[in-house]
């Protein structure tokens, strides 16, 4: 909740940028950007993004740290599912007070490993008309769909800058700004197309932990400086942008690593207008004890330090295997991030500290704790919660009531 602090990060990522660049690898040269440059493209950002249409239009408003507002909440999507329940699933998660959706990619289609170009962009396709089926089904069409295409090559993009598959009024994730500030062609050619078409687009940074930049405090000015690099030169509409533990990802839920996540978004949200968009993935698989107190934890970490887009689902940090989210996974989310914006930066402080006092860090060392798939968690026919997880959400949603988040 260091204000100063935040503007001195922010100051050091500015300064970043401008010293470093990127490097376009197509071109073997530098792209240079001045201090002038860089503010000008962070004051062209704008304050709101209009999405969705009819009854589910909405408008993205940056949100700042303390805010009492409600982030706007995507819900998601974003891990593997199978075909056989795809729409099932996007659909059990539609049906929950979120504003927009993202669509989700797989392993397999049609029974094929997804391998190369033409079985990537056939992929893509069938999982966008697969959530667009299911929005259908939960009679909200006007949804904004956020597409998660397998991979971000520019064949992949320009294959769904369609109607039948993204809408101008819809988003798509396509202008990665590759790590180590680097820039590639087809970065710059997915982004100008998808600018040209309409829709909104979205970047992607992640500071890495024990790789090139350091440690946490490393790695959150490597965050901030990448995305005013991707500010610059690429002009997206919103940033997901995270820290990771390069050497182990199980190793993200650390007490080091939560603080570096709140001071970049307190940092870029007191800074800019640039819209943060943050994600619930912990180390564990839902449907556990510890993803609950894990998915709190993050909650907690990102919203009172002014994220303005939050993605509700049940996705782990690095999926292992399909369909591990649903609509209890959602509602969890949701009404934390409620809950976390009834309290100040210091406050959800001291609930993280007591959380991590349970989740302790040999036990993080343990690995990914096993939950259960969808299948496993829920009645694939009516999609309702069986039993045994449905006391689990109730009894964690009572334990961190009695840790002082204030669900009800």
């Amino acid at each position: 909740s260091d204000d100063s602090l935040a503007d001195e990060v922010f100051e050091a990522g500015l300064i970043l940028a401008e010293r470093i660049g990127a490097y376009c690898l197509d071109t073997e040269r530098v792209v240079r950007v001045t201090e002038g440059e860089i503010k000008d493209a962070l004051k062209e950002a704008p304050k709101e993004l209009a999405v969705g249409f009819g009854k589910d239009a909405r408008n993205i408003v940056v949100r700042k740290p303390g805010s009492k507002e409600m982030p706007h909440i995507i819900g998601a999507g974003a891990t593997p599912l199978s075909e056989e329940l795809h729409v099932k699933i996007m659909k059990s998660i539609a049906l929950q007070p979120i504003d927009s959706i993202t669509s989700s990619n797989m392993y397999e289609v049609g029974g094929r490993t997804i391998v190369g170009m033409p079985l990537e962009v056939y992929a893509t396709r069938r999982a966008i008309e697969w959530t667009r089926e299911a929005i259908k089904r939960a009679e909200r069409p006007g949804l904004y769909l956020l597409g998660y295409p397998l991979n971000t090559r520019a064949y992949v993009i320009n294959s769904l800058l369609n109607e039948e598959y993204l809408r101008p009024t819809d988003g798509i994730c396509c202008s990665h700004l590759p790590e180590g500030f680097k820039l590639q062609y087809d970065v710059l050619t997915a982004s100008h197309a998808a600018r040209e078409y309409g829709c909104s687009i979205f970047d992607h940074t992640t500071g890495h932990v024990g790789s090139y930049s350091g440690g946490p405090e490393g790695a959150l000015i490597q965050d901030i400086a990448g995305t005013i690099l991707g500010q610059v030169l690429l002009g997206y509409d919103m940033v997901f942008y995270t820290i990771i533990n390069a050497l182990d990802t199980q190793l993200n839920d650390v007490p080091e690593i939560f603080w570096a996540k709140s001071m970049i978004s307190s940092a870029l949200s007191r800074n800019t207008n640039v819209k943060i968009y943050a994600t619930r993935q912990s180390g564990s698989e839902p449907g556990c004890k510890e993803w609950f107190l894990q998915a709190a934890q993050l909650i907690l970490t990102w919203v009172p330090s002014g994220v303005t887009i939050f993605q509700a689902g049940g996705r782990p940090t690095a999926p292992r295997r399909e369909n591990l989210t649903g609509p209890l996974e959602a509602k969890w989310c949701i009404e934390t991030v409620r809950a976390a914006t009834k309290l100040k930066r210091n406050e959800a402080s001291e609930i993280v500290k007591k959380i991590c006092d349970d989740l302790t860090k040999e036990k993080l060392t343990h690995g990914q704790f096993r939950g259960k798939s969808f299948e496993e968690a829920y009645d694939v026919a009516t999609l309702q919660p069986q039993k045994e997880h449905l006391e689990l959400y109730n009894k964690m949603y009572k334990e961190i009531s009695d840790l002082g988040v204030p669900l009800s």
